[in-house]
């Protein structure tokens, strides 16, 4: 699982719920979709993420960016 909680397959990219950032998970896919499963048991339906629809959020700058550049520190 990326930091940002995406996967890849297939050249598209998924979204998956935030609590499985991190880990290393099973993912199952069909016909009617992508599948995390944690403990042979499906915990979650993953997300098809539409670059177009993407492009276009409102994000709001973290609050981690900037951080260690104070002083002249680098991080």
């Amino acid at each position: 699982m990326k930091a940002d909680g995406t996967i890849t397959l297939n050249k598209q990219l998924y979204e998956v719920p935030p609590r499985f950032i991190g880990q290393s998970v099973e993912i199952r896919y069909d016909e009617q979709g992508v599948y995390v499963y944690e403990d042979g048991k499906e915990a979650a339906k993953a997300t098809l993420v539409r670059m177009h629809d993407n492009a276009y959020v409102k994000r709001h700058r973290s609050p981690f960016a900037g951080l260690g550049k104070e002083a002249g520190t680098d991080v």
